[in-house]
């Protein structure tokens, strides 16, 4: 399921953006961003494509979905 949404969202927001995206999860699974962080960077990314913001949010942890 993450690597269809990854594909998708590496189709319809080019390849820059995409590698953007790619990086920041890098960096949240090295522990260098928080996921607090990372949810606003990447809906920041992916600001505009409604469908790839409720694909993105689907992933995070429930307590991180709604807050800011």
């Amino acid at each position: 399921m993450a690597k269809d949404f990854l594909i998708q969202t590496r189709d319809r927001i080019g390849a820059e953006k995409y590698l953007q995206i790619a990086n920041l999860l890098k960096d949240y699974h090295a522990k260098g961003i928080t996921l607090a962080d990372l949810k606003t960077s990447i809906l920041g990314i992916l600001e505009g494509d409604r469908d790839l913001v409720v694909r993105f949010i689907d992933f995070l942890p429930k307590k991180i979905r709604a807050s800011s």
